[in-house]
């Protein structure tokens, strides 16, 4: 969605179309506009390594800095930001 490869054979691209953003020569699926037209504001990772070969563990610790089965609790970086930073502007 966020890397549609627009020049892959078509048997590897998604059904949707690509539209541009403010950024040259990044794409993003047409489902979102209101985000490629807001994309010189936030940084996109395109790759993530990690050590854990489990969807889940990786998840957890690329989110709350700990693995899934940690004997901590970390929020979920989606709750810190929510909590730092309410939507002021809820559909925007």
């Amino acid at each position: 969605m966020f890397d549609p490869k627009p020049n892959a054979p078509a048997e590897y691209r998604g059904p949707f179309s690509t539209i541009a953003t403010k950024l040259p020569g990044v794409r993003f699926t047409e489902l979102f506009p209101k985000i490629a037209a807001q994309s010189d504001l936030f940084s996109l990772v395109r790759s993530n390594v990690n050590h854990s070969g489990d969807h889940l563990i990786a998840g957890s610790l690329g989110l709350t800095g700990d693995t899934a089965d940690a004997d901590t609790h970390s929020p979920n970086f989606g709750s810190i930001m929510a909590r730092q930073r309410p939507a002021t502007d809820v559909g925007r």
